[in-house]
């Protein structure tokens, strides 16, 4: 399940669902579903209550870092984004760049809009504030964005929410620094790799190892092939770590909260209490229309 489905059934899960419990207890008959449909929302609205809040408190209580000297780890961040050179990402229905783009396509008939086609783009994508940049790879992440753009065009609705190229992004995950430190075993791997890739061009490989002209490589000509692999490989790893490290944001493993949003810590503070709130008041009134239908 990608992240926006799992980010719609967590929606309907802990939202939708206290609509749907009351409207099935008004419409049974009798009241003997009442108690049920009540205890139901109130349980749904405590889980909820306690999913917003801990995401409240891991914005609040993560400090926010500077790029280029944040720690390995679980971080917060704060920049402007954009695509990766060379990789540029359109809007699947809007065909406008943007960085990333969460779509929808409604088919309207007479019961309604239908949803169709829903997806959002994976491209990872740059973000860069005053000391550095590093890579956002969006997989697994709960991504919100107040951009949003729809309009219909004959039988279809389209909705698109984007990053656009410098919106100022939040970002909660785990930071990573890319080591270009090869291991034995890594460079054994990639001898042995190249070697094989070398192989499959026979013709190509005797012209250049076979000095006798026999048509075979003997175990000294081969030995010749493997130290001028070998030297290949470390050209490539001397050619890496010569470059710049590269820093990744990607999904905690320890499945703390990736959030990815172009409001703003204070909006997204705001929108977390809102949410507190309105599962704290249906979990206490749902309490009390249990406690009242139990003595009545």
């Amino acid at each position: 399940m990608n992240s926006f489905a799992r980010r719609l059934y967590l929606d309907v899960l802990l939202g939708g669902a206290q609509l749907a419990l009351l409207v099935a207890g008004v419409v049974a008959p009798g009241r003997a579903a009442w108690p049920l449909s009540l205890a139901l929302i109130a349980a749904i609205s405590l889980a909820a209550w306690i999913a917003v809040y801990r995401r409240l408190r891991l914005v609040e209580d993560t400090p926010t870092s500077n790029i280029a000297s944040a720690a390995q780890g679980y971080v917060e961040l704060s920049g402007r984004c954009q695509s990766t050179p060379g990789a540029p990402t359109f809007a699947p229905y809007s065909h406008l760049p943007c960085v990333w783009c969460r779509y929808l396509m409604e088919a309207h008939s007479d019961k309604g809009w239908t949803p169709g086609e829903q997806g959002e783009t994976d491209a990872s994508f740059l973000l860069a504030d005053a000391s550095g940049s590093c890579l956002i790879d969006p997989a697994g992440a709960e991504i919100i964005s107040n951009n949003k753009e729809t309009w219909i065009d004959g039988d279809y609705r389209y909705t698109e929410w984007k990053f656009l190229p410098h919106n100022v992004v939040y970002v909660l995950g785990d930071f990573r620094t890319e080591s270009h430190q090869p291991s034995a075993a890594d460079r054994e791997s990639d001898v042995s790799a190249l070697l094989a890739e070398w192989k499959r061009d026979h013709a190509a490989l005797l012209a250049r190892f076979d000095r006798n002209g026999d048509g075979n490589l003997d175990l000294d000509e081969w030995e010749q092939a493997r130290l001028a692999a070998r030297a290949e490989v470390e050209k490539n790893y001397r050619e890496m770590q010569a470059a710049p490290e590269l820093s990744i944001v990607r999904a905690p493993r320890d499945g703390r909260q990736f959030l990815i949003s172009n409001l703003s810590q204070r909006q997204l503070q705001g929108m977390y209490r809102l949410r507190i709130g309105l599962h704290l008041a249906a979990f206490i009134a749902a309490m009390g229309g249990l406690g009242w239908n139990l003595i009545a």
